[in-house]
């Protein structure tokens, strides 16, 4: 029974992460001296399981974190977040002014134009490594609908 029990969970990981996408992900430019950034994205699930994403995580920061911006009283706050779900059939959209992932403690500064790795951590010890594209300071949206802004790729356990 127990090796039935890994067997499923390890069927189960690969098929979450098979069925989620990541769908432009981006970060604005930093200007000289600042030490931290946000990242957006979309992640879509294909499945027909909820798919939990547990943390981030990249080599340009020495913290990264799921946040969400949150309005109270007509003061905007941010808010970290322990895990963030994507319901199947359904997409999360990480924008400015909502739902972002925050790099803290950048080891260096963000150029327009510029790739960097992204690790998204999943329930049950998966991963997905992606990259991110870096546009300009004053970016609302991704910077293009380059194909390398699409990931399924890089799965671990």
């Amino acid at each position: 029974m127990k090796t039935l029990a890994v067997i499923l969970t390890s069927i189960w990981t690969a098929t979450a992460w098979a069925e989620l996408e990541v769908i432009d992900l981006w970060a604005r430019a930093t200007p000289p001296g600042v030490s931290t950034a946000a990242v957006y994205a979309t992640l879509a699930n294909h499945g027909e399981q909820p798919v939990v994403v547990t943390g981030v995580k990249t080599p340009v920061a020495k913290h990264a974190h799921l946040h969400a911006t949150v309005v109270t009283d007509g003061m905007s706050r941010m808010s970290q977040q322990a895990e963030l779900t994507v319901q199947p059939g359904h997409r999360l959209a990480m924008a400015p002014g909502g739902l972002h992932i925050m790099l803290m403690g950048l080891e260096r500064e963000l150029r327009s134009g510029d790739r960097f790795p992204l690790t998204i951590l999943l329930s049950h010890s998966s991963t997905i490594e992606t990259e991110v594209i870096v546009g300009n300071v004053a970016q609302m949206s991704a910077p293009s609908h380059d194909p390398h802004a699409h990931s399924h790729s890089g799965h671990h356990d």
